[in-house]
């Protein structure tokens, strides 16, 4: 029997912000994503978070008194009445497998190799739909739930391609005319 008690959760069709979805972040080491959802969806997903939460004190002790770690949500800074959500893989469980969540389209077809032969990216702004685990946890004499994200279905693809694309005008200017290398040692210094 497992001393975490999960629960899946489906959320809506969101707006996502920040994906790292088909490469871990390289800093925190895990996939993640950010949700924005309204209040509603929000009170959904904490009824669910608390049941979570009571379901592991009852798995721990229930005549002991826990606090209790609430989800962590943040108010969207550009929308009034919406908030942003994280959820969250590290890049290896807890016995070092890999694992990554599995990325599908609007009809659940595998997206993975897809997108990896096309160069494409899932941008902030896109449409998605996540498949979580809700799982309870204790620590620090605290209980709480995390956001373990397992699945993303893509309903509306917004590519992410970097600085973007600049409209640049051709100008006089400099050129490069000589495929000589650079010697640092010909710079002066300033």
């Amino acid at each position: 029997m497992s001393k975490y008690f999960v629960q899946k959760y489906t959320s809506p069709i969101c707006l996502c912000q920040w994906p790292k979805l088909q490469d871990p972040d390289s800093k925190y080491k895990k996939y993640q994503v950010d949700l924005i959802m309204n209040e509603e969806q929000m009170n959904d997903l904490n009824k669910k978070a608390n049941h979570v939460i009571d379901e592991q004190i009852k798995k721990l002790s229930p005549s002991k008194k826990y606090n209790r770690r609430e989800l962590n949500w943040k108010p969207c800074e550009d929308e009034a009445g919406m908030y942003t959500i994280k959820f969250a893989l590290p890049e290896f469980d807890y016995k070092n497998v890999p694992q990554r969540p599995k990325l599908l389209d609007s009809k659940g077809n595998d997206l993975h190799s897809k997108f990896k032969a096309d160069g494409i990216t899932i941008g902030g702004g896109s449409k998605i739909q996540v498949g979580a685990d809700l799982v309870g946890y204790e620590g620090a004499g605290a209980v709480g739930a995390s956001l373990k994200l397992r699945q993303v279905r893509v309903f509306d693809l917004k590519e992410y391609n970097g600085a973007g694309n600049f409209d640049w005008s051709s100008d006089d200017g400099f050129t490069m005319e000589s495929s000589e290398s650079y010697d640092s040692s010909d710079a002066s210094m300033y």
